[in-house]
């Protein structure tokens, strides 16, 4: 090619920023005017009705003395639709970010939220109810004379406060579950269940019952949470199977297959009416009456939690009269339990200490 390059006059080429690109500075040009092959370069070129397309431009220097002059042997390539892809994805990109950084401030207020509505129960609730409980005592001390009428009034009082400041600890349990840091390790969880319900059996009401332990469960949980949930679920086992005349809590492998692997507690108490059941995880949510089992209904939401955050699941099966059957389930991604023996036996010696778990 001799004297200028010929192009198209509508044509305008721009560099990579866009920016018009002057003929002297073209692949073809530079080429011609080192006498060196030019690399590859990323145009752009801006068309008469003014929509733009992306090439490559390779240029080789070609003597061509038959002419007396130089040439070059240009390549073009359209990379229009990859550019137009690269952009895309980079603005999705950018948008998504957008939205990440928008929901981590949008968590992190709602975490700041939380911790105002923990310190508000934690501190501005409970002064007042310690003031009631407080003056019900004295009140309650004062009266010893008085009407049995008058005295039961002040025990409503004073048992009325006593629930609220457990329903006020029991809240901030739930928000501490989901606060606490989650630190996942091998843990014996045989070895757990024995040294609750050793503790629970220290409680004069459950001294009758008897517990069944499979031994060999072992899997990879965080200890402190794991105990919470062992503490709520075998506690009320105990609780609800305490009006029995043969009181037993049985805890055992269940299903174990490729996806999860399956802890499953029994008890042979009151049971409940599987039917009515929705909601039982939630807070609050009881199924028998204040006078026949006390407690405030915020133990199963703490499992549920407890659970979600393991990436488990939990769940309960149960007739009036026949006892329940909880369940709970660990991901094998995440939980690496061993084959147990054959036959659940009871008990084996206990070690209370962290270690013991390991």
């Amino acid at each position: 090619m001799r004297g200028k390059l010929s192009l198209d006059p509508g044509w305008e080429i721009l560099d990579d920023r866009g920016q018009p690109l002057a003929q002297t500075d073209f692949p073809s040009s530079r080429a011609m005017a080192t006498g060196k092959p030019h690399p590859p370069t990323l145009l752009q070129v801006r068309h008469p009705d003014g929509h733009t397309t992306w090439i490559s431009v390779n240029a080789l220097p070609l003597s061509m003395r038959n002419l007396g002059g130089t040439g070059a042997l240009v390549t073009i390539s359209d990379r229009t639709v990859e550019i137009q892809a690269r952009t895309t994805l980079k603005n999705l990109n950018a948008l998504l970010e957008s939205q990440v950084s928008k929901r981590t401030s949008e968590l992190a207020a709602a975490n700041q939220e939380l911790e105002a509505f923990s310190y508000m129960v934690s501190h501005d609730l409970r002064s007042p109810l310690r003031a009631i409980e407080g003056f019900a005592n004295l009140l309650q001390r004062q009266l010893k004379e008085a009407k049995p009428l008058s005295l039961d009034y002040v025990a409503h009082i004073h048992q009325g406060a006593l629930r609220m400041q457990q329903m006020i600890q029991d809240l901030l349990s739930l928000a501490s579950v989901s606060k606490a840091p989650l630190t996942l390790r091998e843990i014996d969880l045989s070895q757990l269940c024995k040294e609750v319900s050793d503790g629970i059996a220290r409680d004069t009401a459950y001294t009758h019952t008897t517990w069944q332990i499979q031994p060999g469960m072992r899997a990879h949980v965080d200890l402190g949470l794991a105990r919470n949930v062992f503490e709520n679920l075998l506690g009320n086992a105990a609780k609800y199977s305490s009006k029995a005349a043969s009181p037993l809590v049985s805890i055992s492998f269940g299903r174990n297959d490729n996806e999860w692997l399956e802890i499953v507690i029994t008890d042979n108490g009151a049971g409940f009416d599987s039917a009515r059941a929705w909601g039982l995880f939630t807070p609050f949510r009881r199924m028998h009456s204040e006078r026949d089992f006390e407690g405030s209904g915020m133990g199963l939401a703490i499992v549920k939690k407890i659970m979600d955050r393991h990436g488990g699941m939990v769940g309960v099966d149960s007739q009036v009269g026949q006892g329940a059957r909880f369940w709970l389930r660990f991901p094998k991604t995440n939980a690496a339990f061993t084959q147990p023996d054959a036959a659940p036996r009871r008990g084996f010696v206990s070690n209370t200490s962290d270690a013991s778990l390991q």
